[in-house]
């Protein structure tokens, strides 16, 4: 028999004083199917993760291709060839495997990628079913809001980007990078490499040509998302309501699913330009 693939050998791992995974060793071979059986917590989730570099665990020894890692690390090489995918696994309208295959071909791109580019990256032929399904993908959740008493709110939240670091903060949960609303001038959600966005403090900046430079709700979006965030190579977009009740939604990107509703109207939606 050749020599194995991956071999981990003693792993263990504990949730405080509660030993959830206890493994003498494993052994993959190249081109072998495994599967992994047990009751509810026996640990099959935690070794898969563990395996991929996404839980921390004591291992005595790994080796991948006879070549000795460290899985605490987990080096950018290794990445490119182990993929973790979870048990609701479709980004896309596809197989499970595409979708390994997509997973793997994004980390061979050296970058982080956004669910926005889905167009250009299926024009590289990396992505397997053209744009992700609106109903199963990953990605930022954003709403803004005018009530009937002239006040505005935002809320972000989002899943990150492809590749992004472990232990990355984004710009989501920063009020002023990728949630902003102030009563006197509007409401911003934001989309799209976040570490631009939290150098411009982008969702603010709305606000603050709004207010300082008189600028109105469509000119200060575009002058954040279509001028400023291009010269630092930022890519996205942002959903933006003032305290008329106009609405922007500009993005730099090939498209952005955005929409919004006003009373009485019928609800209005996008993808593209």
């Amino acid at each position: 028999m050749s020599e194995p693939l991956f071999v981990i050998e003693r792993i263990r791992k504990q949730f405080g004083p509660r030993t959830v995974l206890d493994v003498g060793g494993l052994a993959l071979q190249t081109g072998q199917s495994y599967a992994l059986t047990g009751d509810n917590g026996a640990g099959k989730s935690t070794l898969l993760r563990v395996m991929a570099g996404l839980e921390p665990a004591q291992i005595a020894r790994a080796l991948y291709r006879g070549q000795p890692v460290d899985l605490h690390a987990y080096p950018e090489w290794l990445r490119r060839d182990v993929i973790y995918v979870h048990q609701h696994p479709y980004l896309f309208r596809t197989s499970v495997r595409d979708n390994i295959g997509y997973g793997l071909k994004a980390r061979g791109t050296q970058g982080t990628m956004l669910d926005h580019d889905a167009v250009a990256f299926k024009a590289a032929d990396l992505s397997p079913d053209g744009p992700i399904d609106p109903d199963k993908k990953f990605g930022t959740v954003g709403a803004v809001a005018l009530d009937a008493h002239g006040h505005v709110a935002a809320a972000t939240s989002t899943g990150g980007m492809t590749n992004k670091h472990l232990g990355r903060v984004g710009d989501a949960p920063l009020i002023g990078a990728g949630c902003y609303a102030n009563d006197a001038t509007c409401a911003v959600s934001t989309t799209g490499t976040g570490e631009m966005f939290m150098r411009l403090l982008a969702a603010y900046d709305v606000s603050a040509r709004m207010e300082y430079r008189g600028a109105t709700l469509e000119q200060a979006a575009a002058d954040v998302i279509m001028e400023r965030l291009p010269r630092i190579k930022g890519r996205g977009g942002l959903i933006a309501i003032d305290a008329k009740g106009n609405v922007a939604l500009p993005f730099n990107t090939e498209g952005m699913y955005r929409g919004f509703a006003r009373v009485g109207e019928t609800p209005v939606t996008a993808i593209y330009r």
